[in-house]
């Protein structure tokens, strides 16, 4: 089973460009369980209407799509 540090692990490599730090660095990744093999998470940015939310989005569900067990 995937374990929270795994998770955190693969979305600390989406970085915000405004920032030039990671998503979990920055404290964007709120609300993140593991129930088997589902993992959900928010990613909450500094503004709602952040054009970035949907890259960050695809990128957050392609690197935790990758984890075995997820």
């Amino acid at each position: 089973m995937v374990t929270e540090k795994q998770i955190l692990e693969a979305l600390s490599r989406i970085i915000d460009p405004d920032f030039q730090r990671d998503i979990v660095t920055l404290g964007f990744v709120q609300k993140l369980t593991v129930d088997g093999h589902t993992v959900s998470f928010e990613i909450e940015l500094t503004t709602p209407a952040c054009p970035l939310s949907p890259v960050f989005k695809k990128q957050a569900e392609e690197l935790v799509g990758a984890l075995p067990g997820v």
